[in-house]
């Protein structure tokens, strides 16, 4: 895998809406620059654009298991946010945009013959580079587990719904997925409210031995993030298995 900071001229082939306030963008990847777009799950790419007047840059997290055709990401809008609503709004297919080869560590080396327990606990649109990870691992490490915890506000905005529903479908005994809700109420009390270190307690106690997983991985708002590792490390969580 070959990366540098040179940003690409990629061709947008397809925009597919993933809620009503998400879009999935493929990229068609020319010949001579795969190899600079080869990306290990977990990575980002960082797109510019120039917008009224000014160049912009955000970076976005692909969404693509590794082995996929196509390369692809999730742009979430955020109010007020100057790139999302652009690349919502206007990217179509045709379009060609400057994209920076795949950057970031939110992943570890995969190996098939490993036997290992992963944890994932997303929320919001960090299931984005949740789903590279858990789609890659499924599919690398035929003999491994995936459990995610993945928090929302509600159904209708649950990123990857229909593709985390088939993952279950097809890995039904290796891939546990578990939902919390924080504005719809799901019946069970456990699966209602925000994931934070009060939720995870619960979950600890009831469903989820928290000290059972070989590597975790969190994924959300920074609060969220910070409070959830301190919740593990306090539970004797290793640092290192911390991503």
């Amino acid at each position: 895998m070959v990366t540098n900071n040179a940003f690409h001229k990629l061709t947008v082939a397809r925009v597919e809406p993933e809620t009503d306030r998400a879009m999935k963008i493929s990229f068609d990847v020319p010949a001579e620059s795969r190899d600079q777009f080869e990306f290990r799950q977990g990575q980002y790419l960082t797109l510019e654009s120039l917008i009224d007047g000014d160049t912009v840059r955000r970076s976005y997290s692909i969404c693509s298991a590794v082995n996929d055709a196509q390369l692809q990401i999730a742009i979430k809008r955020v109010d007020d946010g100057v790139f999302s609503n652009f690349a919502c709004d206007t990217l179509a297919p045709g379009q060609q945009i400057a994209v920076m080869p795949p950057q970031g560590n939110f992943f570890t080396s995969l190996d098939p013959n490993s036997r290992r327990n992963y944890l994932f606990i997303a929320a919001g649109s960090g299931i984005t580079p949740v789903i590279s990870n858990i789609r890659t691992i499924l599919g690398s490490e035929p003999n491994s587990e995936v459990t995610l915890l993945l928090g929302n506000q509600r159904t209708s905005s649950i990123m990857f719904r229909e593709s985390l529903g088939f993952l279950k479908n097809r890995y039904m005994s290796r891939f546990h997925w578990i939902n919390f809700l924080s504005r719809e109420d799901q019946g069970p009390k456990i699966l209602n409210g925000r994931l934070d270190n009060r939720k995870g307690g619960e979950l600890n106690r009831q469903l989820v031995n928290l000290r059972k997983f070989d590597e975790y991985f969190i994924c959300g708002p920074e609060s969220m993030i910070s409070e959830v590792s301190r919740g593990l490390r306090s539970v004797g969580v290793e640092q290192s298995k911390i991503h």
